[in-house]
């Protein structure tokens, strides 16, 4: 097994080989988890995936576990086409990003970031004020993190971090995104779905 938590650059490297099904798994998920675990959170974990000749569900589910436990972001290095076929398949809700994606990706730009940030701010409010807290906080997103598929994800865990209900955010989406077609509108339908107020930044209603 050449699974391996090395340092290069700031970030952790694990280099995958062989199946990602269910044996394959079992397998990798120590590996994973520990890659994971001993991240700092300025710290992505980029995952080589270019040897992975078969992956089916139980490779999306351990990938989709990984990625929503790292501090910033799984980062996938020439994913093999298997493994992302099965990907796009999926309908992964935290699935980690492709490397092409990275600079200003989803899980780096602010609209993410403001959402762990805001999260947190709601919850020292309930604390501190009780009664008195604000009851929901606006969070504008990015085109690129509204088409992600990782998102609804990631906002999920920032609620449930800090034992919040979704309808806590008010997430502000770009106008043209509303109504239209393509990963923009099926993205903004899955943070509908995970229950969190969703609006155009323009006031213009949704469907």
């Amino acid at each position: 097994m050449r699974g391996h938590g090395q340092r290069r650059t700031g970030d952790a490297h694990v280099v995958l080989h062989g199946d990602l099904d269910l044996g394959g798994c079992e397998r990798w998920t120590a590996v994973l988890r520990d890659a994971v675990a001993r991240l700092e959170d300025d710290e992505d974990l980029v995952v080589d995936a270019r040897d992975v000749p078969f992956a089916d569900c139980a490779g999306v589910r351990l990938l989709e576990d990984v990625a929503s436990r790292a501090p910033r972001r799984v980062v996938l290095r020439e994913p093999s086409a298997a493994l992302t076929r099965v990907l796009s398949l999926a309908d992964a809700t935290c699935a980690p990003e492709v490397e092409g994606e990275r600079d200003g990706g989803p899980g780096r730009g602010p609209g993410l970031r403001a959402v762990r940030a805001v999260c947190a701010r709601l919850a020292a409010d309930d604390e501190e004020l009780g009664d008195r807290a604000p009851r929901r906080a606006v969070v504008r997103l990015s085109a690129a993190d509204v088409a992600h598929p990782g998102t609804p994800g990631r906002v999920r865990v920032a609620l449930v971090e800090q034992g919040l209900s979704p309808d806590r955010l008010e997430l502000l989406v770009p106008a043209p995104l509303v109504g239209g077609a393509g990963s923009g509108a099926a993205g903004v339908e899955r943070l509908r779905d995970l229950g969190c107020r969703v609006r155009a930044e323009d006031g213009s209603p949704l469907p």
